[in-house]
């Protein structure tokens, strides 16, 4: 059975939780509040930004958070070669949703679904019905949508209208707070040795994502492990495992923020991404990178 995760496994991104709270969590928890004040219930909330920093696992602890039933759906999976059969798949996913709410639909990679392709017009069509679909959610009560992509220069501008994909949130790579808090979380559980110095870790792996700091902590954790296979005596993992471990691992953001920005612009759709666009300046004041401005 999976674990159930809450935001306590999502280091920091607090911003981020906040607005999922207020518009996923709570009208789940609390409708007669929302009901009060004539807030209404339906959201839909687009997650992006490179891979391996939350998006998925923000995802499954906004479930956790309120029990729902929790549909993780790789959008590419949906698609089928036979005419017709993509739209029924679509279709049949938000009925399941239906009939088991409360739930909360994640729709991964929903850029193959929603990116116009050329405007071909089987690519066109299969939108479509997707979009069908989200409109018709008008009257959904207890049931919320999640999307996530890392490529939001594929997305078509038809799915970030207003009344579809209310919010546009941008995940982040980890700064230097959440990357201690990570380490925390990927460390926690294993026998760690107390010279291992959380800050100084954090230091060095500017740059790197979350993901990146999960395997560094499993590749530190391989160190000792293959020691006590050999019959060596059992240890912790230090502070020298954690170090060779980040040295032999490349950080993996740097290509994906320079094609981010490059696409965006290209399709003239930095209007949609203020957030990825406030954090190059960011990086530019900072002198963490150049050319971003």
């Amino acid at each position: 059975m999976m674990k159930r995760v809450t935001f306590d496994d999502v280091g920091d991104l607090e911003r981020i939780k906040r607005e999922i709270m207020l518009s996923i969590i709570y009208p789940l928890k609390r409708p007669d509040l929302y009901e009060l004040y004539k807030k209404g219930i339906k959201s839909s909330i687009l997650l992006y930004g490179p891979p391996g920093c939350g998006k998925t696992l923000l995802a499954r602890a906004t479930a956790g958070e309120v029990r729902a039933k929790f549909y993780n759906i790789k959008t590419a999976d949906l698609l089928s070669k036979w005419y017709g059969e993509t739209d029924k798949n679509i279709q049949f996913v938000f009925e399941e949703a239906r009939k088991n709410a409360p739930s909360i639909l994640f729709f991964d990679e929903i850029d193959s679904i929603g990116s116009p392709k050329n405007g071909e017009h089987h690519e066109r069509r299969i939108l479509n019905a997707f979009l069908t679909e989200l409109d018709g959610f008008e009257d959904r009560g207890d049931i919320m949508i999640l999307a996530a992509t890392n490529s939001p220069w594929n997305i078509d501008p038809a799915l970030m209208r207003p009344g579809r994909f209310d919010k546009l949130l941008f995940v982040p790579p980890p700064d230097f707070k959440a990357r201690i808090e990570i380490f925390k979380i990927h460390l926690r559980g294993r026998p760690v040795a107390s010279d291992v110095d959380l800050e100084e870790l954090a230091k060095l792996t500017e740059g790197y994502s979350g993901a990146d700091i999960r395997e560094i902590c499993n590749d530190a954790a391989t160190f000792p492990l293959e020691e006590a296979l050999q019959g060596k005596p059992l240890r912790e993992i230090c502070m020298e495992d954690l170090i060779k471990a980040i040295k032999g691992r490349r950080p993996s953001l740097s290509y994906w923020l320079r094609l981010a920005k490059l696409k965006i612009v290209e399709r003239k759709m930095e209007e949609f991404f203020p957030e990825l666009f406030e954090y190059f300046k960011e990086l530019v004041a900072e002198e963490k990178i150049s050319g971003y401005a």
